[in-house]
């Protein structure tokens, strides 16, 4: 590194002057402050302006280990052209509220993944009969648009988008297509886009494989993939001819796909049941909830993908006890029906403190805390626009059955 030349004698300065004169030492210091701070600290001079938003300043404040502070959800019970509606969710009293930005002039715009702090999302527009996929840095409100993938023909129109960002490792992102290729629905292409050279590159080889591609998850430079059978694939497949897996994964640097373990306890018809799939501080988290169940084990995927193994367990009965309006009183608890409100919102480890590490529940009206180790709980939000009774509608239904949460993680990073 140069050696940082001072122009004049320190005694001509105060402390605060001559530290602010030395923008190697000043940068250190911006990087250890908050990101709502930094955005303050931008109106104190064009100097200061210039260094927080330079692109290798927020690459260096994106490597800094961030952990989750809130979650945006899609609002419960809405129509699904009003899917754009999103309300967000802060994991302690202090933190304040965010809002989305969108792209303008579109019928609705929906979350796909979150990923160390960047979104991506899809917008649909029924005047141009399209669907546009964009990158979203919530804490700054800047987007980017991903150009358009062309099609060899209309087969290839399906299309399963992940994103795959790692601050510590690259200030870019990639964004992983899984396409359909031709009219057979279980022959795909994966096709992928770099943010560094602002366009669709990579198009892997066609391949057959017995398996529903939907959101995906990113960790430790893959992007995995988690579903349940449905009812289609019994009667149409020979399941132990085919060697069914539930859970696949693709290394995006050696462009390799494999499957990984069994998920455990994922029923053949798996659709019935709620489960989570999601990646928090660097693990790989997976829980199927029954129907009438208010008690699931929570499984981490170990490094070596090896195998999925019990990381928690818990028992919501004591929050039944509190909020009775969790349970349906006009159902059956053996009968296999939605007899409990509640689904998991997203699931959280605390680096700092692994006894901190908590779920997040949606129930009817609220969002709750619920520490994983200590079993303790805590109301986090009163969601506005929701029922909170015992009534039982369409929308709510829906809601408990699966109702993503997308962890907010404050990002410098450029999109």
């Amino acid at each position: 590194m140069e050696k940082i030349k001072i122009c004049e004698p320190v005694h001509h300065r105060n402390s605060a002057e001559f530290v602010a004169s030395i923008d190697d030492l000043l940068i250190q210091i911006l990087l250890r402050q908050p990101v709502k701070s930094l955005f303050r600290f931008k109106s104190v001079s064009k100097h200061w302006q210039s260094l927080i938003t330079n692109p290798r300043f927020c690459y260096l404040r994106s490597r800094k280990t961030n952990s989750a502070i809130g979650l945006f959800f899609a609002r419960p019970g809405l129509t699904p052209a009003c899917r754009h509606i999103y309300d967000y969710v802060a994991f302690c009293d202090s933190a304040s509220t965010r809002k989305l930005k969108y792209l303008v002039d579109t019928d609705s715009n929906d979350v796909l993944q979150s990923c160390n702090g960047l979104l991506l999302c899809d917008s649909y527009s029924s005047e141009e009969c399209r669907t546009r996929f964009y990158v979203c840095n919530p804490t700054t409100n800047r987007i980017s648009v991903l150009p358009e993938l062309n099609y060899d023909d209309d087969s290839q129109r399906y299309r399963k988008m992940s994103l795959a960002f790692d601050p510590k490792i690259s200030p870019h992102y990639k964004v992983v297509c899984v396409q359909q290729f031709g009219w057979d629905k279980y022959i795909y292409r994966i096709v992928i886009y770099s943010s560094e050279t602002g366009a669709w590159g990579v198009r892997g080889e066609p391949f057959t494989e017995y398996f529903r591609f939907g959101r995906g998850v990113y960790l430790n430079g893959a992007i995995h993939w988690m579903t349940p059978l449905t009812l289609d694939w019994v009667t149409t497949c020979n399941l132990a001819e085919l060697g069914w897996c539930n859970s696949m994964y693709f290394k995006i640097d050696d462009q390799v796909l494999d499957k990984m373990p069994r998920a455990p306890n994922l029923h053949l018809l798996g659709w019935l049941n709620k489960f989570y799939f999601g990646e928090s501080c660097g693990h790989l988290h997976f829980a199927e909830i029954g129907v009438n169940k208010s008690q699931f084990n929570v499984y981490e995927m170990r490094n070596d993908y090896s195998e999925w193994f019990v990381k928690y367990q818990v028992d919501l009965s004591p929050v039944l006890a509190v909020y009775p309006e969790m349970i349906r009183d006009f159902d059956n608890p053996t009968m296999g029906l939605l007899y409990y409100n509640f689904s998991v919102f997203c699931i959280v480890r605390v680096e700092e403190d692994e006894d901190e590490s908590f779920l997040v529940l949606h129930i009817p009206g609220k969002a709750i805390r619920y520490n994983l180790v200590r079993k303790t709980f805590k109301n986090l939000k009163k969601l506005e626009g929701e029922f909170d009774g015992h009534e039982c509608h369409q929308g709510s239904f829906n809601s408990y059955m699966y109702a993503p949460g997308y962890q907010y993680i404050e990002s410098m990073s450029c999109v």
